[in-house]
């Protein structure tokens, strides 16, 4: 209905409506903006049949289980909203720019992967994994969540096992360096570099270097360069495959759906690691994939940073700003191919898996992988956590005199008499846990990492009282009704304050006791957003 109130107003009428609420406002630019705003969210909201055209914006249903094409939209557009579907149902909407009149299906590609690869994988591994064993009927109901086949819990298990062909891994396996992995063929590195395509057998690698710069392959598809430091001229294959896991991180799982899921059937019960072998074989994948380039096209290639940054986001960009990107790329050394002269080029791209050897060439000072700060994208993210426990011992020094001290004032505030439930909210590696439980009847161990339940498992094995779950208190709701829950420095990760009142309103029904450790100082708390003033807000709302 609202789109065609719109129609029936016409665009003089709210052109009209805006520029008097703009001009009695004394708001300068607000009609545009506000005309902007509304002909999206109409657009969004439409219950018309796609396609449609509203100002600069075009909208239009795209299945991603079906090869997907260039998107054309009519003269005039500016913004392009893809409607998407899984199989049918809804998945959610991915909204891009139209340069030069056009949306390539391979930046589309990368787009849905960006933002929908969880979920698509989650698909994937109903119709392939979690119906059949581990993941239908848990291996120790002890030490695991009552859901077995949650994607939450099991994803990011199940997408490593999946990758590497390893399907009796435990998560924490992909991290260790010194994990035997079966026999691999001999390789040697040339000039400290090597191509590795995740998807066949890794090789031992022989390096002269002192480093080893990695180019992790995904379906033939480059995704950045990883460097790592050599020890003896000698790189084993599982030292690569940990340096892919934890550096590739949630790019590396983002690029396997892109190659292997993203415009194929979900329910094909090929697994992910053959389906990316068959993509690495096909010669359309040797560079931009399902991409007809014309002669006229500027190819930039990748702008280095960690994977995962926005530089490993394929891009189109418009045409006639292709003489300051060359000015930038010249500065920068960073690659630029063209056939044509820069007043004959018609597309520009800017393509990641392009990687130019030559500009990591620099004297020690300009080595960017010496200037690299790490980006995590989500410090909440259970990714981080299983890398974190996987990778360090003893991450948070537990044995400290400070969590000492921090263990007896949290005791000292529990009541005297015997607490019936309890709930231990990121119990971590159980060192806390194991002073706690003599004081509570039944207790709950949550944690959202599974290696760190593991390990608080293996350390309260003596105590048959406890419970041990896998909970991101970020996402997934409180189990259960507790006398006492502990929450102890884990809501610094909580990213704003909204995120800490949706945290605190899970709890009120929940628990009648609640003991929250932070942090003390007081300049530490008058820097951070979340005060504890605002905390005590936030649980009593």
């Amino acid at each position: 209905q609202a789109y065609e109130l719109w129609q029936e107003i016409g665009i003089l009428g709210w052109n009209n409506f805006l520029d008097a609420l703009e001009t009695k406002a004394q708001a300068p630019g607000f009609a545009e903006r506000a005309l902007f705003c509304l002909q999206k969210i109409i657009v969004e909201k439409s219950e018309m049949a796609l396609p449609i055209k509203l100002g600069p914006f075009y909208a239009a249903n795209i299945e991603i289980t079906k090869p997907l094409v260039n998107v054309t939209p009519p003269p005039g557009t500016t913004r392009f909203l893809g409607m998407l579907t899984v199989e049918g149902d809804s998945l959610g909407m991915i909204e891009l720019p139209v340069c030069d009149g056009l949306v390539s299906a391979w930046v589309l590609t990368d787009a849905i992967a960006t933002r929908f690869y969880w979920q698509i994988l989650e698909r994937f591994f109903q119709h392939t994994l979690y119906s059949k064993a581990p993941y239908s009927k848990q291996p120790n109901a002890q030490h695991r969540s009552t859901v077995a086949h949650n994607h939450e819990e099991w994803g990011w298990t199940a997408f490593l096992r999946e990758l590497w062909g390893y399907p009796q891994w435990l998560v924490a396996d992909f991290y260790k360096t010194r994990k035997r992995d079966g026999k691999s063929p001999q390789k040697q590195a040339d000039n400290g570099w090597i191509t590795i395509e995740v998807s066949a057998p890794l090789p031992q690698i022989t390096v002269q270097s002192s480093r080893l710069h990695i180019i992790p392959t995904v379906g033939g598809i480059a995704i950045g360069v990883i460097s790592i430091p050599v020890k003896n001229n000698y790189i084993s294959s599982q030292a690569l495959r940990v340096a892919i896991t934890t550096d590739g991180n949630v790019e590396l799982c983002r690029a396997c759906v892109r190659e292997a899921l993203i415009g194929r059937s979900l329910m094909d019960p090929t697994s992910l690691r053959a389906r990316l072998a068959l993509a690495a074989q096909t010669p359309a994948s040797a560079f931009i994939n399902d991409m007809t380039l014309p002669q006229t096209t500027l190819t930039l290639g990748q702008r280095f940073a960690p994977l995962g940054a926005s530089t490993s986001r394929r891009a189109m960009l418009p045409s006639s700003t292709v003489e300051t990107l060359l000015e930038l790329a010249t500065i920068t050394h960073e690659p630029a191919i063209s056939k044509a002269d820069s007043s004959q080029v018609t597309q520009v791209v800017y393509a990641p898996e392009l990687i130019d050897q030559s500009r990591f060439k620099l004297t020690p000072s300009e080595d960017p992988f010496k200037q690299q700060q790490v980006i995590r994208t989500n410090l909440n993210d259970r990714t981080y956590f299983e890398q974190l426990f996987a990778s360090q011992p003893n991450p948070w020094k537990y044995t400290s005199e400070y969590e000492q001290v921090k263990y007896e004032q949290t005791l000292s505030l529990l009541p005297e008499t015997p607490i019936q439930q309890a709930l231990e909210l990121a119990c971590a590696e159980g060192h806390f846990t194991a002073q706690l439980a003599p004081r509570v009847q039944n207790l709950v161990a949550a944690d959202i990492s599974q290696i760190a339940l593991d390990h608080t498992a293996q350390r309260c094995a003596h105590f048959d009282h406890i419970r041990y779950q896998q909970i991101d208190i970020a996402k997934d709701p409180i189990p259960g009704t507790y006398n006492l829950i502990i929450c102890s420095e884990v809501l610094y990760y909580m990213g704003n304050k909204a995120e800490l009142r949706a945290v605190a309103k899970k709890c009120p029904e929940r628990w009648n006791q609640m003991v929250i450790c932070s942090w003390p100082m007081p300049m530490q708390w008058s820097m951070n957003p979340i005060s504890l003033v605002q905390l005590e807000r936030s649980l009593r709302c």
